[in-house]
């Protein structure tokens, strides 16, 4: 979810450079019962569960469950149970319940193992909630209480976690020395690299190199540069420039990423610094600032450069200033280059828009492009001077006919230019966002007449279909569609232009003439949205309608046995082949470093170690079943998501095949993780279970330790300053932090929150709840008011392609757990 500051331009360009009718809530508001009672989803360290109860669902009742057979339960003691129950609350972030159950097991006198791992239970929640002296008293008593207890070396562990966070180092570098001796050979090269760090933090730089060498020759994942510059950094730090010098040389030389480089040629400058070797101290830093301008070791290098004295080309000055985000003396740099380099290559100029930019001076901006496009048209920049200067025009000082125009005169100067489709189809966009119209509909159909061959021309002949639809030119608007369908190869395109075809036949009164259109678009793209949605255009229904009956029910034990026997008729496997356990993944090495990461809670850590594996066993369906089923019980679901698919695909099965796939499969792929969670928030939301499921997949594939690349958290990927006003708005949780946002228990309750106040703000419509919660509610709502009440026109006008795709792959997620999960007679 991105915060409602995506409608600024801010976010175009982030986008940019880093590269629905209304909801039935008489439906939807219905109450939402299941029994929650053996259904819970599966949990690190837990078996996982079997079946669950369905729901009747109907706008006048409220619902009584009926039974879905559950196989028998095993008896387990109390105690067992109640840990069991606190792993299940700690996953989902509810602490103070978490921290409940894990007492009343140790408190029942409980054998060694549960009330050791019940001791570890209560430190992870003290430390993760930053009460350190807590933490250390509950740890402290797995040593001295229960030693032989599977959760005596976690505890240590976790010790040296609580002692760095104390910066009791010594004491940390101790605790991590304890873990190893207690548990070897699983995550030693991660456990070392903390002893390192400890002992560094506490002077003790033997110590720190020693663990740094060792963590390097212990078995883990990545290569060695980040221990490497460890290592470096404590010669240095230690005096031993000369060990320094050569560390950092050899990293410079092995590595291939810019950025270490630059670290490396920092501090080895640094190091030559110290032994008055200025001359080869100065090369260092200006090999980093020449070579690595985007690295902001390379800024630290600069500084020390200019503030002793030493000349630095300005051009490269002005680059390495951009790229720290210190626009004036870029800009200054720049500027003194440009005007001492008269013979210079154009290079500079593009970057002095870009610094113009940062600084909100587009039309100083706008003189730069025009000096590179006039002055040097064979530089590598002067295309994108173009669309650059078109992007400022329209999205900055709002010239929207201008901005077309630059486009339009590019593609005249330069019309076998790769980027002139493009261009073109851009310049139809931006009519389009001016409301021109007729402008943008001649712009569009200008592309499959003049560049038929462009990836562009089919979009564009569809967009000047919706053009025409919106001026009311119902014939043009039908000429385009029927054109784009005759010429369309990709299912999806044609697919597309038959929904509209119906449409506007529908709308000339000829309903017989909409039904067989839209049965040919249901029938091009299966699964896919244009051939889903012309299916409820058929029944009619209206997007995102909540079934009346919801069973989540399902016999995943039984699932397993039917799909580990399609699996070997299949694939050709040996009918006795056991499929039921790891086999020989119980010893691979990233499968004993995730399983001991995932027990620490170090789940991103363990998600690389299984995501390794994972991709290696590609084209291995036997071992990747072993592995999906392992990580579908741990927790770990995007992977076993993604497992599942590829399995599917390993048997050449399409989106539309995977529907007749073994139940096991699409259950995984498309489970109702999180459902008692889920349930209760859509109950008090007045929301569509499926449709949280839904968003959740899409937005999270149900990861809750994640963060995306622009910071949004958690399962419902909300973003921290949306968090905080959610929290605001719903006086919920207490003490509320963005850290939260991590915890499913708060993320699925905000999230759902937020989602329905976004349907009360756009007047039910989900396509525009669902467009505000990824591209914000202004954006939304000016969409809203050009699309009105059709849900099909709204999806055609959002501006936003990564809003536009969104909405179109929750549909389609929809409509996967519709096809599941609805038992409506």
């Amino acid at each position: 979810m991105n915060d409602d500051v995506c409608q600024s331009i801010d976010t175009i360009r982030l986008f940019r450079y880093k590269t629905s009718m209304s909801l039935q809530r008489a439906l939807s508001g219905v109450m939402l019962a299941v029994i929650l009672a053996g259904c819970s989803a599966p949990l690190p360290i837990i078996e996982a569960p079997t079946a669950t109860p369905s729901a009747n669902l109907t706008p006048s009742q409220t619902p009584t469950p009926t039974a879905t057979p559950t196989p028998t339960p095993t008896p387990t003691p109390l105690p067992a149970a109640q840990l069991a129950s606190a792993d299940h609350a700690l996953w989902y972030g509810d602490y103070d319940l978490a921290l409940e159950e894990y007492k009343t097991a140790l408190e029942a006198g409980a054998d060694e193992e549960i009330a050791g791992n019940a001791l570890f239970g209560i430190g992870r929640i003290h430390y993760v909630k930053g009460d350190y002296p807590a933490a250390l008293e509950s740890l402290r008593r797995i040593e001295a209480e229960y030693p032989d207890s599977s959760a005596n070396p976690m505890g240590f562990f976790l010790l040296g976690q609580v002692y760095q966070g104390l910066k009791r180092y010594d004491d940390a570098a101790a605790a991590f020395d304890r873990y190893l001796t207690l548990s070897p050979g699983k995550i030693d090269s991660y456990a070392q690299e903390l002893r390192g760090d400890a002992l560094y933090a506490a002077g003790q730089y033997d110590g720190a190199v020693e663990a740094y060498q060792t963590a390097k020759e212990a078995s883990h994942l990545g290569d060695d540069s980040s221990l490497d510059i460890k290592v470096g950094q404590v010669y240095l730090d230690a005096g031993n420039y000369q060990a320094a010098i050569e560390t950092f040389t050899s990293i410079y030389t092995e590595t291939s990423n810019d950025y270490t480089r630059a670290d490396a040629d920092l501090l080895s400058g640094r190091a030559y610094l110290a032994i008055d070797d200025l001359a080869s101290a100065n090369d260092r830093f200006i090999d980093a600032v020449v070579n690595f301008p985007r690295a902001y070791s390379s800024y630290a290098a600069l500084v020390y450069l200019i503030q002793n004295g030493v000349p630095v080309n300005d051009f490269y000055r002005g680059l390495v200033d951009y790229y720290a985000g210190q626009y004036q003396p870029a800009l200054a740099a720049l500027d003194r280059y440009l005007w001492t380099t008269p013979d210079h290559d154009g290079t500079a100029l593009h970057y002095k828009a870009l610094t113009l930019i940062a600084l909100e001076d587009y039309n100083g901006a706008i003189l730069a492009w025009d000096s590179l496009i006039e002055g040097y048209p064979e530089n590598r920049y002067w295309a994108t001077a173009w669309d650059e200067k078109a992007f400022i025009l329209w999205a900055d000082l709002h010239l929207y006919e201008q901005a077309a125009q630059t486009l339009l005169d590019f593609v005249a100067r330069a019309p076998s230019s790769e980027q002139a489709p493009d261009s073109l189809y851009e310049a139809a966009r931006i009519y389009e966002r001016a409301d021109l119209l007729e402008e943008a509909a001649n712009t569009w159909e200008r592309l499959i007449d003049e560049y038929p061959a462009s990836a562009k021309a089919i979009r564009g002949l569809f967009f000047a279909g919706i053009s025409r639809y919106r001026l009311g030119d119902l014939p043009g608007a039908k000429v385009a569609f029927q054109r784009s369908l005759l010429l369309a190869e990709a299912p999806e395109d044609q697919a597309a232009a038959a929904l509209w075809v119906g449409k506007i036949q529908q709308a000339d009164g000829d309903p017989q003439a909409a039904q067989v259109s839209w049965r040919q678009a249901a029938d091009y793209d299966p699964t896919g949205y244009y051939s889903e949605r012309a299916l409820e255009l058929l029944l009619p229904r209206e997007p995102f309608s909540p079934p009346v009956t919801i069973d989540l029910g399902m016999d995943l034990p039984a699932e397993k046995a039917a799909a580990a026997a399609w699996l070997k008729t299949t694939f050709a496997l040996p009918a006795e082949l056991d499929l039921n356990s790891l086999g020989s993944l119980t010893s691979d090495s990233r499968m004993v470093r995730g399983e001991t990461f995932w027990k620490l809670g170090l789940f991103d850590k363990a998600r690389s170690e299984f995501e390794d594996l994972r991709q290696e066993l590609d084209s291995d369906p036997a071992n990747l079943f072993r592995l999906v089923s392992y990580l579908y019980d741990l927790g770990l679901f995007r992977s076993a998501i993604l497992g599942s698919r590829q399995i599917l695909t390993l048997a050449h099965m399409d989106d539309a095949g995977t529907l007749k796939a073994p139940a096991y499969f699409n259950h995984l792929r498309f489970g109702p993780y999180y459902r008692d969670l889920v349930l209760p928030a859509a109950q008090e939301e007045d929301l569509d279970p499926l449709l949280i499921f839904s968003l959740m997949r899409q937005e999270s594939m149900f990861e809750g330790f994640i963060q995306s690349d622009v910071g949004a958290r958690g399962l419902m990927q909300i973003m921290p300053a949306t968090g905080d006003g959610i929290a605001a708005n719903m006086g919920w949780p207490p003490g509320y932090t963005s850290d939260d946002l991590y915890r499913p228990v708060v993320s699925v309750r905000l999230g759902a929150h937020y989602l329905a106040q976004q349907l009360d703000y756009l007047d039910g419509s989900l396509y525009a709840a669902l467009a505000a919660y990824n591209g914000g509610p202004g954006n939304a709502l000016a969409w809203f008011d050009l699309a009105g009440s059709d849900p099909d026109l709204f999806l055609e006008v959002v501006r936003i392609q990564q809003t536009r795709d969104y909405i179109m792959r929750i549909f389609e997620i929809y409509a996967f757990y519709r096809q599941f999960y609805d038992r409506t007679p």
